[in-house]
């Protein structure tokens, strides 16, 4: 046994040259499948209409009603990334500085639970509680 601990061979073994590379497919096919194909789809349906090419959707979508929508979707999003950022700091703050071991472990699952409290499960909680057969609008 090497003095270091290790068992078996002590070098690592290197995939030749450009074969190294194939551990990238999988990414690669996926970032494709899912980010690239859509938008190229979305940029396609965009300009054109019944198979024909036209700036159509662009016009409406640079009406003032559109822009005030994009405007106020900016602002929303600007609102509450900050809001999550400061509210964020405020407990990080308070976890780092915290003395009491039991203190810190609960708002340490506070913060985790928050973080993975977003995207489509905020938005089925929303839909289960507000939604046209939600909790609230039944009661």
């Amino acid at each position: 046994m090497p003095q270091d601990g290790r068992i078996g061979r002590s070098r690592q073994t290197r995939l030749p040259g450009q074969a190294a590379w194939f551990g990238l497919v999988p990414f690669f096919l996926f970032a494709l499948a899912f980010e690239v194909l859509p938008i190229l789809m979305l940029l396609r349906s965009s300009l054109t209409r019944n198979g024909a090419l036209t700036l159509a959707n662009v016009r409406h979508a640079l009406t003032p009603m559109m822009l005030d929508a994009f405007r106020n979707s900016i602002q929303l999003s600007f609102t509450t990334a900050l809001l999550g950022t400061v509210l964020g700091t405020i407990v990080a703050y308070a976890i780092v500085t915290s003395p009491s071991a039991t203190v810190r472990n609960v708002l340490t699952a506070l913060a985790d639970v928050t973080a993975n409290f977003g995207g489509a499960p905020l938005a089925f909680a929303f839909i289960i509680t507000l939604g046209s057969t939600g909790v609230v609008t039944l009661l």
